[in-house]
């Protein structure tokens, strides 16, 4: 059986499956392949796009944070609190907020995600096996990046809240508790999605979208893709 997976009308990647009898009349062996459609031009795009972004993430941990370290240590060592103080000890926190609350670094980031479908195809079939567990933990971490859905959204209504100046009706998120939680949904929950029967909800949603002329051939993974990031 051949399935192609498409995105917006746009094909990413494509499927086979077979079905293979074992040595017993009842007992069946499902093989499963994928084919991700992705030119060797674009994979130097994403490539060069990457280095830029990580070299901008570098210059915004130095400049918002790092180099600020630096001017505190040099008034200390001139200044300082009182004479009685003799030494000092700088802890130097987290700098995550610095990075996710920019919103040149996270849209990026959901933009590479939603171009890489078929990586997260393969990530979810990875999920929903338990014979290699190397495997299952690789789909997890790559699933894991969905975090930047989540990191992007609280930037956004940050923003909002400061507009409509609703600070005092929230508390504010630790970005951390934000990871764990994405990484449990995007891997277990996925697991427990793809291998139950709320799986047929997806496949529901994949008919929708769809040309008629691509019937039984193709799916629409846009409102699957959706609704599971809206439950992030």
């Amino acid at each position: 059986m051949c399935q192609h997976n498409r995105l917006l009308s746009l094909p990413y990647s494509q499927m086979r499956l077979w079905i293979v009898q074992g040595t017993e009349a009842s007992q069946y062996t499902v093989w499963l392949a994928s084919h991700i459609d992705e030119s060797i031009e674009t994979c130097w795009i994403k490539f060069v796009l990457r280095v830029i972004l990580a070299l901008y993430i570098l210059y915004l941990l130095w400049t918002r944070y790092y180099c600020h370290y630096k001017t505190l240590l040099s008034n200390l060592r001139q200044l300082g609190f009182s004479p009685e103080y003799i030494r000092y000890e700088v802890v130097v926190g987290d700098p995550a907020y610095a990075i996710l609350s920019d919103p040149v670094v996270s849209l990026p980031m959901v933009l590479d995600i939603w171009i890489g479908s078929g990586h997260v195809t393969l990530s979810l079939i990875r999920v929903t096996q338990f014979h290699d567990v190397s495997m299952y933990i690789s789909g997890c971490m790559y699933l894991s990046r969905f975090v930047w859905f989540t990191y992007l959204g609280m930037r956004a209504l940050s923003s909002l809240i400061k507009w409509r100046r609703w600070e005092a009706s929230y508390a504010p998120v630790d970005p951390a508790f934000l990871a764990i939680c994405t990484y449990l949904y995007n891997g277990p929950g996925m697991t427990l999605f793809c291998t139950t029967k709320m799986v047929l909800m997806f496949y529901d949603m994949a008919l929708h979208f769809q040309p008629a002329y691509l019937e039984n051939q193709a799916i629409e993974g846009i409102s699957g893709m959706a609704t599971s990031r809206a439950l992030d």
